[in-house]
């Protein structure tokens, strides 16, 4: 796989990020995520649960996004995002910040999405996160990114499949490999 894919991967992400097409992801966009995911899943907005989901998509916002805001603006940049994730040394986001706020994340979106509270979740649960997180995909998107996480084939995605498809999305230069889909068709 080449540094160009790394680069388009990165890309791909932002665009299904940025629900406003402002071209900028902000900490106000990570407040909203938390709160569209909330609403989907019936969680009122004091609960222990949308807390909880509120301080993973912060978690995630400060410390992986907002180091990434090159110019000081308060937002995170197209070419930004791109360059922190993928860009000119491979990983322009520190490797321990990266860890912490990828596991805090993937824990708190199966938190906030797993309705039965077996741990997991099913596609139903996984689709419905999915729906909030990334409304432009295709149902079929979605089912591919599920079978893609759900590494065990297990029929269900836990916390640590999530977070290895997140890092394997980003890091992996396996061309074509399942975790190229967790965001919908990659563009050509």
């Amino acid at each position: 796989m080449t540094d160009d894919t790394l680069l388009r991967k990165a890309g791909h992400c932002f665009d299904r990020l940025d629900h406003d097409h402002d071209g900028r992801l902000s900490e106000a966009d990570y407040r909203a995520l938390a709160a569209r995911a909330c609403k989907a899943f019936g969680y009122p907005d004091d609960s222990p649960r949308a807390r909880s989901a509120l301080s993973g998509y912060l978690t995630l916002w400060r410390t992986l996004l907002q180091p990434t805001d090159a110019d000081g603006d308060g937002a995170v940049s197209r070419a930004e995002y791109v360059d922190a994730l993928a860009g000119p040394d491979g990983r322009g986001i520190d490797a321990h910040a990266y860890e912490l706020s990828m596991g805090v994340a993937a824990a708190a979106f199966v938190d906030i999405a797993d309705a039965d509270r077996s741990g997991e979740l099913d596609l139903e649960e996984f689709t419905t996160l999915y729906r909030v997180t990334f409304p432009d995909l295709t149902a079929e998107e979605v089912r591919t990114a599920f079978e893609a996480v759900d590494a065990d084939n297990s029929a269900t995605v836990s916390t640590d499949e999530l977070k290895e498809a997140i890092r394997t999305y980003f890091t992996g230069t396996d061309a074509g490999a399942p975790a190229d889909r967790l965001f919908g068709t990659l563009p050509d």
